[in-house]
């Protein structure tokens, strides 16, 4: 099978910049053919290499040329390599059209005005002032880190370099452009490219209500712009999916998020108190869209989950705890939570262990949440349970708080198969996570 392949070499001494080139000319390359083999930039100095692994013609190389060019980067040339022949030629841009050259272009000196701050600026204007802040910039490169090796290590650089971009900048119209480009590549019709837009949430430079609102209402406009070329069915479970991730701001979201916007963001969207018939708070679009938040399934796990391990996960490497810590000394997660243990299914208190696919009488799903709850439970009364505590003796890291949840817990009126599921843990104690009836 041929090999050939594309070098496109160009000066830019901004690593971001060239960052960035690299991922447009591979999504180009990528709309022109279909057997892009791999992509690689290689940084030497103040030149950077991309080369392209793919079946070309002159045409393309002229595009992905212009497309360096347009950037106003010099010394700009493409090696063409040839396997069956094993041959190399050289072109390059010379007033406006593609020029051939029997060796590589000299490369000339840049001058001092040539510098890419300019085009840099251009590139990160955001509705985000503090991505201007080097301070800001270098955390966020330590929390990139850590959402890369714990997610996207193992992935092609296609699948989440867009995602890294808008950790940086906030620049929707290119998370919406990287997210279409994906979308393309892995064969999806026009129509069921439906972009999932959790992740603009969860990955967002906001650090202000007023800055997240904008986000939302932009992600509402394009739902908005694309609804009648879309696929119904699919376009609604997206837009459930964009509405649920706000559940994640019961707990820490993300590396990166703004610890007192998820604070502000949880109580604004679903209010100090559970209501299955709540509304989302202001009207999205044109259209005055104001979803239904959804069931309680996903918000009730996540709380009861992210209780448990800052209660009771000893050995908690997420550096997260003192964020929770900090969060939760404010009892109104807690009356939250009291609201939806009122409101869950009674079966979430049966003293048998369902399988976590089972479904509950009102279609809710039963996933984990009916372990994570027997195991919140178990150690509100000090029992252990290994199995998500990580160690073998029973371990409370805030005596105090675990307390005034037990106290408010024990004031509530509830089901009778509540009281039951209570008595069945002080029976069996240490053993009620492995028994069931």
């Amino acid at each position: 099978m041929s090999e050939d392949t594309i070098s496109l070499f160009f000066d830019c001494e901004n690593e971001k910049l060239a960052d960035e080139l690299h991922t447009e000319l591979e999504g180009k390359a990528s709309e022109i053919v279909d057997d892009l083999r791999y992509s690689q930039c290689e940084n030497r100095g103040d030149q950077i290499i991309v080369v392209l692994g793919c079946s070309f013609d002159h045409a393309m190389v002229q595009d992905l040329l212009n497309t360096i060019l347009e950037k106003n980067l010099s010394n700009s040339y493409a090696e063409l390599y040839y396997d069956t022949a094993g041959e190399k030629e050289f072109f390059a841009i010379r007033n406006g059209s593609l020029k051939e050259f029997k060796r590589r272009p000299p490369r000339k000196q840049k001058s001092p005005d040539t510098k890419s701050s300019e085009q840099v600026k251009s590139l990160s204007v955001t509705e985000f002032p503090q991505v201007e802040s080097e301070i800001w910039q270098a955390q966020r490169r330590e929390d990139w880190e850590k959402i890369y090796w714990g997610t996207y290590d193992e992935q092609p650089k296609y699948r989440w370099q867009h995602y890294k971009e808008y950790f940086f900048t906030g620049d929707l119209d290119k998370y919406i452009k990287g997210e279409l480009q994906y979308l393309k590549r892995i064969g999806l019709d026009e129509n069921m490219r439906i972009i999932d837009f959790s992740k603009a949430i969860l990955y967002t430079p906001a650090n202000t209500l007023n800055q997240l609102e904008n986000l939302i209402q932009h992600v509402a406009q394009w739902y908005e712009v694309n609804n009648d070329s879309l696929e119904a069915g699919f376009l609604n479970i997206k837009k459930n999916l964009f509405i649920e991730s706000f559940s994640h701001f019961s707990s820490i979201p993300e590396h990166g998020f703004c610890p007192n916007l998820a604070h502000e963001a949880f109580f604004w969207v679903y209010g100090d108190t559970y209501s299955a018939k709540r509304t989302f708070p202001i009207p999205l679009g044109e259209t005055k869209w104001q979803p239904i938040l959804g069931s309680h399934d996903v918000l009730f796990g996540l709380l009861v989950q992210s209780f448990y391990e800052y209660f009771f996960k000893k050995n908690f490497k997420d550096l997260s705890i003192e964020k929770r810590r900090m969060k939760y000394q404010d009892d109104r997660y807690l009356d939250f939570l009291l609201t939806l243990l009122q409101c869950i299914d009674v079966e979430f208190f049966d003293l048998k262990l369902f399988d976590r696919d089972h479904i509950t009488s009102s279609g809710v799903e039963m996933g984990v949440q009916q372990y994570m709850l027997r195991a919140l439970f178990m150690g509100l009364y000090g029992y252990n349970v290994p199995l998500f505590s990580g160690t073998d003796e029973f371990y409370c890291r805030d005596q105090e708080l675990c307390g005034r949840l037990k106290e408010k817990v024990r004031l509530l009126d509830m089901p009778d198969e509540f009281f039951t599921f209570i008595n069945f843990i002080k029976e069996y104690k240490g053993e009620a996570f492995k028994y069931t009836e």
